[in-house]
């Protein structure tokens, strides 16, 4: 709800979903079923809803796939979904993060 607001402000929103072990934006954004393709220069080009730019582990994992991730290994995961995505130009970068983890 945040990004949509933001976007009657004719701002360029990106939603990154920093839960690794639980992603919901592909859920809540209704765009589930998709894959983000990679561009020429090897980077991930974040899929577009709703006039958002977003990101997610949840496109890159099956959704029944266990996941059993520790400490660093969470860390790389999010700093490529950050530096390995062709976010464009933004005005914000909104992250979705685990709960109890502000």
């Amino acid at each position: 709800a945040l990004g949509m607001a933001m976007l009657q402000k004719n701002l360029s929103i990106g939603l990154l979903d920093a839960d690794v072990y639980g992603p919901s934006i592909p859920n809540l954004m209704n765009i589930s079923k998709q894959q983000p393709e990679i561009n020429q220069q090897n980077r991930m080009i974040p899929i577009l809803n709703y006039g958002i730019k977003c990101m997610s582990m949840g496109f890159l994992i099956e959704e029944s796939a266990a996941i059993v991730w520790r400490g660093l290994m969470v860390m790389s995961a999010i700093q490529k979904l950050i530096r390995q995505v062709d976010w464009g130009l933004l005005d914000i970068l909104l992250v979705d993060m685990p709960p109890g983890t502000g």
